[in-house]
């Protein structure tokens, strides 16, 4: 998810109860599926991205203090908020979010798609400018054949 000036609202200082992001948003999803996000980067602050299976950094994000997955990017992306904050200005950034736990063909495959519902919500937060999904806005330089994901049921592609 990218977001368009809206980093300030999570302050550095903010103590792990009140994050946006991670298991507290996800309680009632508990036993289904599981997401977890991160900040990837702020500013001019970035962190790494998920690993291809996410379940490392997941556990790794259960227990920290800040939602990056790297120390430096944590130290880097707090910096960026608290100096926009300190200017009463705010910095824009973009989270990913992994979702474990989602079985394959959830949802309808054309309007109500998992990516469809999924959008329409995150386009309700205010602020939110691009959403994507898998290889998303990098696809706009490949081909089709590169990006297109193959039948998980079986199916000829």
């Amino acid at each position: 998810m990218r977001t368009g000036g809206a980093a300030d609202t999570f302050p550095a200082v903010l103590p792990r109860r009140w994050w946006p992001l991670g298991r507290y948003c996800c309680q009632p999803l508990t036993g289904w599926v599981l997401p977890w996000a991160h900040i990837l980067r702020c500013g001019g602050a970035w962190d790494r991205p998920f690993a291809d299976r996410a379940a490392a950094d997941v556990a790794a994000l259960q227990g920290a203090d800040f939602p990056a997955l790297t120390d430096e990017a944590a130290q880097a992306i707090s910096a960026a908020i608290l100096a926009a904050r300190e200017r009463q200005d705010s910095v824009g950034g973009i989270t990913q979010t992994a979702v474990c736990g989602l079985p394959a063909g959830v949802g309808e495959p054309w309007f109500d798609s998992v990516e469809s519902l999924l959008s329409h919500a995150i386009f309700s937060i205010g602020g939110v400018k691009g959403i994507e999904f898998g290889g998303g806005f990098s696809a706009v330089c490949g081909y089709g054949s590169a990006f297109n994901d193959a039948s998980a049921c079986g199916m000829a592609v």
